[in-house]
């Protein structure tokens, strides 16, 4: 139960909102800067959240933009996170993955990165902490409910299941959310799950789960890059 506390309460600290910046504000600092690390939400910021991964669509315009982000060599690294599994980010983002060397997608919150477009999604956790002995016990409950929620749909990713709401009766889906969160917290009682809520959905993860911190990874890639690079001077300048 204490374990559950603490992580329970270091997502919702992680998930604090931090304050709104205007443009002025923003702009500024960013023309000063010359070493860049941009990390951006997919939902919510690039393209409009929905309750099926296969409907997140971002436009046209909005590829351009993170073209000419990754164009910058000032921008050392642009990460685009999400909580969609690694295919779906694989799959926006394919038109424009040629033309960005820069880009970075973390799926599942940065369960799974993959820092550069010629490189393959990497785990970030170990499969002690991917522990899913619990998905017999609250699948049943999950579909039980996704049955009496017109509407309601359910995300299979690779660290468990994310019941989405969306598109349900306003009303009615909340209802449901809520019945369905205390039906999964009895649950957690007797099996190793966590039960996080969001915005219109509901996610079940492994008890041991700790979701890594994205900007410490992607801060850690970029002093590893800039670490080769200074080896393979060195040993320029020695031969």
């Amino acid at each position: 139960f204490l374990d559950q506390l603490r992580e329970a309460s270091e997502t919702k600290a992680s998930r604090t909102l931090c304050r709104e910046l205007t443009v002025p504000q923003l702009a500024g600092p960013y023309g000063k800067t010359s070493r860049r690390l941009l990390v951006l939400e997919l939902e919510g910021a690039l393209a409009e959240p929905t309750a099926l991964g296969e409907l997140i669509d971002v436009s046209g315009p909005t590829l351009d933009d993170i073209v000419a982000l990754c164009d910058d060599p000032r921008n050392r690294l642009v990460v685009v996170l999400s909580a969609r599994s690694a295919e779906t980010l694989e799959r926006v983002f394919a038109p424009i993955s040629e033309r960005c060397p820069t880009l970075a997608l973390a799926a599942e919150e940065g369960l799974s990165v993959r820092w550069a477009p010629d490189e393959d999604f990497e785990m970030q956790v170990s499969d002690f902490d991917l522990d899913l002995s619990w998905l017999d016990d609250a699948a049943p409950l999950i579909a039980y409910y996704t049955e009496r929620t017109p509407g309601s749909v359910v995300e299979r990713k690779v660290s468990g299941l994310a019941w989405h709401y969306r598109d349900c009766d306003l009303n009615h889906g909340a209802w449901q959310a809520r019945q369905l969160q205390v039906a999964l917290g009895e649950l957690a009682k007797h099996v190793p799950l966590s039960v996080f809520s969001g915005d219109k959905f509901i996610e079940v993860r492994p008890m041991r789960l700790s979701v890594p911190n994205v900007l410490e990874l992607a801060l850690r890639r970029l002093r590893d890059l800039d670490a080769d690079l200074l080896q393979s001077a060195a040993e320029a300048a020695a031969a």
